[in-house]
């Protein structure tokens, strides 16, 4: 018999509209924007800013922020016990805990962008380093 694991999934970027009008992602974690400009075709997609979260998306990224604390807290103690003291949870914590999660199967981050544009493309590699296991973190496999 298999031992299912539930993983749950979660956003933790969001999209800055979407299609031809996709302009760039909003960090959950980190409460931030970032924004593509336009660019030609060979460095389209190539140069960001880092900017505060657009006015028309703020409570969308506060709710987005709040559920993904919340389902994270369920899975992992260190959360739980920062959102029962009611104590603020800094970024780099919460990026930490769901590492964890993600490293027991138990997580799911789920990040957005456009490969055609290459926009997100620079934030896809970063979240990779800070959210999925490295080879070190893994059991090497077992082959029959």
């Amino acid at each position: 018999m298999r031992n299912k694991l539930k993983a749950y999934a979660y956003p933790i970027f969001l999209p800055i509209d979407a299609e031809e009008a996709f302009a760039g992602v909003i960090d959950v974690v980190n409460q931030k924007a970032i924004v593509w400009g336009p660019g030609d075709v060979t460095n389209e997609g190539l140069k960001y800013d880092i900017t505060e979260i657009p006015e028309r998306f703020k409570q969308k990224a506060t709710d987005a922020l709040r559920e993904l604390i919340e389902a994270v807290s369920n899975k992992d103690d260190a959360i739980a016990e920062l959102v029962l003291e009611e104590k603020p949870i800094e970024p780099l914590v919460l990026k930490a805990a769901i590492r964890r999660l993600t490293c027991k199967i138990e997580f799911v981050p789920v990040l957005c962008g456009s490969a055609f544009k290459k926009k997100a493309v620079q934030v896809l590699v970063d979240a990779v380093v800070d959210y999925l296991p490295s080879p070190l973190d893994v059991p090497d496999a077992e082959g029959l």
